[in-house]
């Protein structure tokens, strides 16, 4: 875990995504309910158009802590990068459902 971890930081300082992204799943593979590291690992993904494999992951992140709504938001932008608009259109109904004030989720259903 520790390993894991200065591996992480390291790939952090250097801009390695390749090294953060091995970091983040070893970390994953220990302590699989790090919804915090999901999310680290899915945006590396997401920048390397990996889209499916980026929704596996926030997909797991919120149905392990479904009141995070960042989660939802880059789930729905996830999909529909990887052209699932009907599974995107359902993330975004599940955000605005759990931030109906937030102007964000509006906005997310916009683009």
């Amino acid at each position: 875990w520790a390993t894991a971890q200065a591996r992480l930081l390291e790939g952090q300082l250097r801009g390695d995504r390749n090294r953060q992204r091995e970091a983040l799943q070893s970390i994953l593979k220990h302590s699989p309910g790090q919804t915090d590291a999901m999310g680290q690992l899915a945006n590396i993904l997401l920048v390397d158009g990996d889209y499916a494999q980026a929704a596996q992951w926030l997909e797991k992140s919120a149905r392990l802590e479904p009141g995070r709504i960042e989660t939802w938001n880059t789930l729905a932008y996830a999909l529909a990068y990887g052209l699932k608009f009907q599974e995107a259109r359902a993330a975004v109904a599940e955000y605005r459902k759990r931030a109906p004030s937030d102007p964000n989720a509006a906005d997310t259903a916009g683009e």
